[in-house]
């Protein structure tokens, strides 16, 4: 082996045995994953017929299935993106950054032991949780009383506007503001009402998502070894699919899975939105998606907002022909003043640039 070794990194005998002295990376690379006969097979042929044949395996499992997942949502005759309802967004990323933390989730190599990890971490199981989760949190006793008297307080105020329809509208009727002066806030019964409205709006969520989501169900071992790959790899290969769906998906499990949300501090609705905000920023600037830019902005999603200033006062410097480093750049962003007054600046700029080509159009 040690002959071939020297040839693929030309080097002499001397050489060979001062690095491998040294423990130098590479040649322990060589001696660990390869054999004399495949690095004798690359110097001979350019390849290692069964690294090729692997990759294709590889390649084509990955195209396979990524075929299957993309078929999946269309079988639901809408994509995630674009459903209205940010709950079922906001399961499905719970479901993919759970799978991620479930421990010992595909730590073995044993396909068997690893098949039976997949089913105990089931759908129905996924959603049940989700829902019973979101509802425990409806129940505790800060959100409920918040809720409670947000409900007073309509009911008030409704009584207070028909009160003053009453008094504008039938002031010589005898005792009309008498008879409907009080106001009554029945909070046992409201209570009642508002127990039932939660657990309504729960099973309303739980089919919704049921209907939307239920294919997860039938996902197979490799489905889901696909998913773990993915996982693994930060959605490395949705991320530069070219595709808006799988981009979408992507980063929802990065905000997820990286963010350290407090629970009682935000809301689903909150969660899906920094999705849809960092993905609107892609969407519209593709030349910028990469893995690491995404996974750094949905770690510390304040980070857009400096990006967005960036590309905005880049553009406007180019425009102007004026140039300054990234820096400068980044100075004057992190320096509110100085942040505010080009803002002025570019706005100014750009409504005369907007006046010349009205005017433009008119004379032409």
């Amino acid at each position: 082996m040690k002959e071939n070794i020297k040839k693929i990194l030309d080097i002499s005998d001397k050489t060979y045995y001062n690095w491998k002295n040294q423990n130098r990376p590479i040649i322990e690379l060589l001696h660990k994953y390869f054999t004399d006969s495949e690095i004798e097979e690359f110097l001979q042929t350019g390849e290692i017929i069964n690294f090729e044949a692997t990759n294709y395996i590889k390649n084509n499992f990955m195209k396979i299935n990524k075929n299957k997942y993309i078929q999946s949502f269309k079988s639901t005759s809408s994509s995630l993106r674009s459903i209205y309802e940010e709950y079922i967004k906001d399961f499905y990323f719970y479901f993919l950054s759970n799978l991620k933390n479930k421990k010992n989730f595909f730590s073995s190599t044993d396909y068997e032991y690893e098949s039976n990890l997949i089913e105990k971490y089931d759908f129905n199981k996924a959603l049940s949780d989700y829902i019973f989760k979101n509802q425990e949190k409806e129940f505790e006793k800060g959100n409920f009383d918040k809720r409670l008297l947000y409900l007073k307080e309509k009911l008030e105020k409704e009584h207070t506007n028909f009160i003053e329809f009453t008094d504008e509208n039938f002031s010589n009727e005898d005792n009309a503001k008498s008879k409907t002066d009080n106001f009554n806030f029945n909070e046992k019964k409201e209570k009642q009402n508002l127990i039932k409205e939660i657990i309504e709006h729960s099973q309303k969520q739980f089919e919704h998502i049921y209907n939307h989501l239920s294919f997860i169900q039938y996902w197979d071992n490799d489905m889901y070894f696909f998913i773990n790959y993915l996982i693994k790899t930060d959605f490395e290969l949705f991320i530069n699919s070219n595709n808006d769906e799988l981009l979408y998906h992507a980063i929802g499990f990065l905000v997820y899975s990286n963010n350290n949300f407090k629970e009682e501090d935000i809301l689903y609705d909150n969660k899906v939105s920094v999705v849809n905000e960092i993905y609107g920023y892609f969407s519209e600037n593709k030349n910028e998606i990469n893995k690491e830019l995404i996974k750094e902005i949905s770690l510390e999603f304040e980070k857009l907002d400096e990006f967005k200033n960036y590309k905005r006062i880049s553009e406007y410097l180019k425009k102007i022909n004026k140039e300054l480093s990234k820096e400068e750049i980044y100075k004057i962003i992190l320096e509110p003043k100085k942040l505010e007054k080009i803002n002025k600046e570019i706005e100014e700029f750009e409504r005369n640039k907007f006046g010349e080509k009205i005017l433009e159009n008119l004379i032409s």
